[in-house]
């Protein structure tokens, strides 16, 4: 049969247009399923495709992403370790200071701070401000401004402070406990100038001993790693590294003839309403320094404590408090104490004997009609009297020339002050030494453009003029007279001792220069010192009285400020086998001497009337 015809029941015509009509139907439907099939076909496939793209371009990208930050950027990882590990110091000392007895002067306390170590949540910082009794916007405040970096939130916790927050560690993130020391120091007013101070902020010394011996006395805490999980468990622990204690220091400082110095010079200075003063003890053969004592001082415990800008402020303020180490950082003008030091030069330069008088007349006359003036009219006068009574024309003629004798001239005279130790620092183990200062004629014409008048080699042979000098340099060059001919660095440290107060290391006595002055020469200068104290007219016969035999030479030296002085007195003894040297200055008094004996008188009655140790064997 043909397509598209049909069967038809009986009595049913059949017309072509049937035909025509029922082909067609056919056909359309034949062409519909077979796009119907294609239209199917090409759909899924395209799906498929890009579900393929699709997929295949987000493992990419996610490959990209991942090589980036584990590769490339590796912040986060940085970040994931730091979370995972937590370092935390181990405590430990600085080393202790004693004085030459083993009394402690410096020793540690403990206490301990919270700090933050990153970055917190909200929670944790209203926690911690309940927990202490802190405003808790100005410490979200503080934290915000502090940018993730380490922060002290409070320091010095109480003991009930510190007890709940160990118990709460673990829900503060990242707050923590950090258990520090600070310094104490005993009698801190009277031993700031020698021992100084710790920086809190900075953990290092400042100032005195603490600063000079920083390398020695420095602790390294030790480092312990803990590791930990997401919850915050401790996984491990390693100790990372060993903690070091500081060594400790031994001063050749007597503690209690400090603490006397320093009750006697406040006595003076307040009685005569000085502005201030120093007293040095020191062994003229060793360099030992058994004493050193500033008035006003300041109390170095005050960096140990919490403390505000304001009351820094009030602190400077206060009369009674003065961080200038006078002894070793001030310059005065020396007065007469220069007068034992000049003599060995003009006997140096056979200039005189030990017996050349010269006749002293009160006075000498200058060129044009002046006069440089004594204090008193002494006569015939040869080196020993002119020590003893301290005759300033007799150093006139002799250090500046007058007349037919030749002096020794400023050029000579700066060059015996340099032997002993003027113009440049005695290498102190203290910081923030001053070398003084002395004039000569090219320096004066070079900085002021004038010339060198005889007027001034007159000034500086008595100690006045372009001369300036600390304590400890007047009082190391007098002890060359004390010792036979020996420059010699003064100490205050006399070595390092253990854990169990042996001393590990000694530092040795340091002779600086010697035989530059005969032993002859050195002698005679001796005798006339012996007489300022023996002598009816020497300059401290009240010293005569002590239990020791002494020499000493005075000075009063004008300030150029008012009518006050510089009073100074240098001593040594006992005068036969010398086992101790001392200054005293009292600065900017109106009397014209007398206080400085008074100062020697009740120090050295104490050191030879108590057990004080007198010196160590080197």
């Amino acid at each position: 049969m043909f397509p598209g015809f049909r069967k038809f029941k009986k009595g049913h015509s059949i017309e072509i247009e049937d035909i025509s009509i029922d082909s067609i139907i056919q056909k359309k439907h034949k062409n519909s399923v077979i796009a119907s099939q294609r239209r199917e076909t090409t759909i899924g496939e395209r799906a498929f495709v890009g579900l393929f793209i699709s997929f295949f371009s987000f493992i990419l990208i996610m490959l990209c992403v991942c090589f980036f930050y584990q590769i490339i950027d590796k912040s986060y990882l940085v970040k994931a370790e730091k979370n995972k590990y937590i370092f935390k110091e181990i405590n430990t000392q600085r080393g202790i200071i004693y004085d030459r007895n083993f009394n402690e002067l410096a020793t540690n306390d403990q206490v301990f701070n919270l700090v933050l170590k990153g970055e917190t949540t909200e929670k944790a910082i209203l926690e911690v401000s309940k927990i202490l009794g802190i405003d808790y916007e100005k410490l979200k405040e503080s934290i915000s401004e502090n940018n993730g970096k380490k922060l002290c939130v409070l320091e010095n916790l109480d003991n009930k402070q510190v007890i709940v927050l160990k118990t709460r560690l673990n829900e503060l993130d990242n707050f923590d406990l950090e258990k520090k020391n600070i310094r104490k120091y005993e009698d801190g007013y009277i031993f700031s100038h020698v021992i100084g101070y710790v920086s809190k902020d900075e953990e290092k010394g400042e100032d005195g001993v603490e600063k000079e011996y920083e390398d020695i006395l420095k602790e390294n805490p030790g480092i312990t790693k803990y590791e930990r999980d997401a919850l915050n468990n401790i996984l491990s622990e390693e100790l990372v590294k060993d903690p070091e204690s500081g060594k400790s220091l031994i001063l050749n400082i007597d503690k209690r003839l400090q603490q006397k110095s320093s009750e006697v010079l406040k006595n003076v200075v307040t009685e005569t309403k000085a502005t201030g003063g120093s007293v040095i003890v020191m062994n003229p053969k060793t360099g030992e320094v058994l004493t050193l004592v500033n008035y006003p001082s300041y109390d170095n415990n005050f960096f140990s404590n919490n403390f505000t800008n304001e009351e820094y402020q009030e602190l400077l303020k206060s009369k009674s408090v003065s961080f200038f180490n006078r002894s070793i950082s001030g310059g005065y003008p020396i007065g007469s104490t220069i007068k034992p030091i000049l003599s060995t030069a003009f006997l140096e330069e056979g200039l005189v004997t030990p017996g050349t008088k010269i006749n002293c007349e009160g006075k000498i006359e200058l060129g044009g009609g002046g006069f440089k003036n004594d204090w008193t009219t002494h006569g015939l006068t040869d080196m020993r009297k002119a020590i003893a009574e301290s005759c300033d024309v007799y150093f006139y003629v002799l250090g500046g020339g007058y007349k037919n004798i030749k002096g020794l001239g400023i050029d000579k005279i700066d060059d015996y002050l340099c032997k002993y130790g003027f113009g440049k620092v005695t290498g102190i183990d203290l910081p923030s030494e001053n070398p003084g200062f002395v004039g000569t004629a090219d320096w004066k014409k070079s900085t002021m453009g004038v010339m060198w008048y005889p007027g001034d080699t007159y000034n500086i042979s008595i100690g006045q003029g372009y001369i300036k000098a600390t304590p400890i340099q007047v009082l190391t060059a007098t002890s060359v007279i004390a010792n036979g001919g020996k420059l010699i660095k003064p100490q205050i440290v006399r070595g390092v001792v253990d854990d169990n107060k042996n001393i590990i290391k000694v530092f040795k006595t340091e002779i600086i220069d010697e035989n530059f002055i005969s032993k002859e020469n050195i002698k005679v200068v001796q005798e006339g010192m012996r007489q300022t104290v023996l002598s009816p007219n020497g300059s401290a016969p009240s010293l005569g009285t002590l239990p020791v035999t002494l020499a000493a030479k005075t000075g009063t030296a004008e300030t150029g400020t008012g009518n006050t002085y510089h009073n100074w007195i240098v001593v040594y003894g006992p005068y036969e086998d010398p086992e101790i040297a001392m200054i005293v200055m009292v600065e900017h008094v109106s009397s014209f001497g007398g206080i400085t004996q008074k100062v020697v008188r009740e120090v050295l009655n104490y050191y030879y009337q108590k057990e004080v140790d007198k010196g160590f064997d080197n």
